[in-house]
C-alpha cells in the first residue's frame, strides 16, 4: 500500500518528464524517485539539525531561568494569603485524626503510584529504544523493498491500469472510477486543508515569537504550530497558560502581546478555514 501511494504521488512528475523531456518512463520513474527521496531526506536532515540547535538553546534558556521561576513560585507560596490558607489547612489537619489518617494513606498510595508510573515509563522507553535498534535491519529491508516496488509500479502504472480495466466489467469500471475520484477529492482535499491551516498557524506563531523577542523563536513557533494538529485544543493548550503566567509575573506587555497574537491567529483561521475547506 505504501509503495502504491509513493508511485501515485510520483505519477504527475513522471508524466511531466515523459511528456516534456521525451524521457522513457522507467528512467523518469527512477529520476523522480531519487529526486523526491533525496529532497525529502535533505529537508528532514536540515530541519532536524535546526530543531536540535533550537531545542539546545531552549534547554540552556530553561536551565538559566529555572532558579528564577522557582524563586517566583516560592514568593507566591510565601505570600500572606497562601500562608494563611496553609495555616488553616494545617490546623484542620492536626485537629482531626480521621482526616489525618486518610490524607496520610492517600499520600502514601499516590507516592507509590507515581513511583510505579515513573518506573513503567522508564522501562517502556528503554524497551522501545531496544526494539527500535533491533528492528533497524528489518526497517531498512522493508524501506528498500517498498522503494523498489514503488519504482516498478510507477514504471508500469498505465499498463497495470489498462489490465485492470480489461479484467473488470464496464459497469464496475465506472463505479470504481466514480468512487476513486470522490475518494481523491475528499481525502486529498482534507489533507491539503489541514496542511494549509497548520502552515498558516506555524508561520504566524514563528513571526509572533520573533516580534515578541522570545528566544529560540523558530523552535517555539514550530512546536506551537504542530499543536494545531490537536482537535479543539490547538495552540491554546500552551498559549493561554503562558498568557496567565505572564500576567501573574507582572510581564503585562508580553502577556498582552501573546494574547493579541493568539487572537489574531484565531481570527485569521476563522476567516480562512471556510474558504480553504470549500475549495
Amino acid at each position: 500500500i505504501i509503495a502504491w501511494a509513493v508511485a501515485y504521488l510520483l505519477n504527475p512528475l513522471v508524466n511531466l518528464m515523459q511528456r516534456r523531456l521525451r524521457m522513457p518512463r522507467w528512467l523518469g520513474s527512477l529520476i523522480a524517485l531519487v529526486v523526491v527521496l533525496g529532497s525529502a531526506v535533505t529537508i528532514v536532515v536540515l530541519l532536524v539539525n535546526k530543531l536540535i540547535m533550537e531545542i539546545g538553546r531552549l534547554a540552556r534558556f530553561i536551565e538559566s531561568n529555572i532558579q528564577h521561576w522557582i524563586d517566583a513560585i516560592m514568593e507566591i507560596v510565601n505570600s500572606d494569603t497562601i500562608q494563611s490558607f496553609l495555616l488553616q489547612l494545617n490546623a484542620l489537619y492536626t485537629q482531626n485524626e480521621q482526616i489525618t489518617h486518610t490524607i496520610d494513606q492517600n499520600l502514601e498510595n499516590a507516592g507509590l503510584r507515581i513511583a510505579q508510573a515513573i518506573t513503567n515509563l522508564f522501562n517502556s522507553v528503554v524497551n522501545w529504544l531496544i526494539s527500535l535498534v533491533s528492528a533497524l535491519p528489518n526497517i531498512t529491508f522493508i524501506v528498500l523493498i517498498t522503494l523498489l516496488a514503488a519504482f516498478l509500479m510507477s514504471k508500469d502504472w498505465y499498463k497495470w491500469a489498462d489490465r485492470l480495466r480489461d479484467i473488470l466489467p464496464p459497469s464496475i469500471n465506472q463505479s470504481v472510477s466514480a468512487v476513486w475520484n470522490e475518494l481523491q477529492r475528499a481525502l486529498f482535499g482534507y489533507l491539503r486543508s489541514l496542511f494549509i491551516m497548520v502552515s498558516i498557524t506555524t508561520v504566524f506563531m514563528i513571526l509572533g515569537m520573533w516580534i515578541l523577542g522570545v528566544q529560540n523563536a523558530l523552535a517555539v513557533g514550530l512546536l506551537l504550530g504542530l499543536l494545531d494538529l490537536l482537535p479543539y485544543l490547538g495552540i491554546g493548550l500552551v498559549v493561554v497558560p503562558w498568557v496567565i503566567y505572564s500576567f501573574i509575573q507582572g510581564n503585562i506587555a508580553f502577556g498582552l502581546g501573546l494574547a493579541i497574537l493568539y487572537a489574531i491567529v484565531f481570527i485569521v483561521r476563522s476567516l480562512i478555514e471556510p474558504k480553504v475547506l470549500a475549495v
